[in-house]
């Protein structure tokens, strides 16, 4: 049997009338971001866009020290940081903190 993401039947597939035997449909994936910017524009206007692009945005903090306790009760798939941010720590060492901690990947 073949289906397709969008679980149409393809030619090899059951006739209609076999539900059972179909395969049950996929359901994308929502992304969990959490948000990291101490401009607070800058923090709603990212949170609105990503939120209508689809993914779930688990926190939204202006500071590295609330970054990586969120980041670590959390468990995002994905960490949108800035570099400068209030506090004693910037958003490098946040990073490379979380990274160490939870096992994250960087990208630049």
């Amino acid at each position: 049997m073949a289906y397709h993401l969008n679980s149409e039947p393809s030619d090899s597939s059951p006739p209609a009338g076999k539900a059972s035997e179909r395969a049950p449909e996929l359901a994308p994936r929502i992304h969990r971001v959490l948000i990291v910017e101490d401009e607070v524009f800058i923090q709603l206007d990212l949170e609105e866009e990503l939120r209508s692009a689809g993914f779930a945005v688990v926190g939204a903090v202006d500071t590295a020290e609330a970054a990586v306790r969120i980041a670590e009760a959390e468990r995002p798939d994905i960490v949108v940081m800035d570099i400068r941010l209030r506090g004693a720590r910037d958003g490098v060492d946040a990073a490379l903190d979380d990274s160490q901690r939870l096992c994250l990947r960087q990208h630049r």
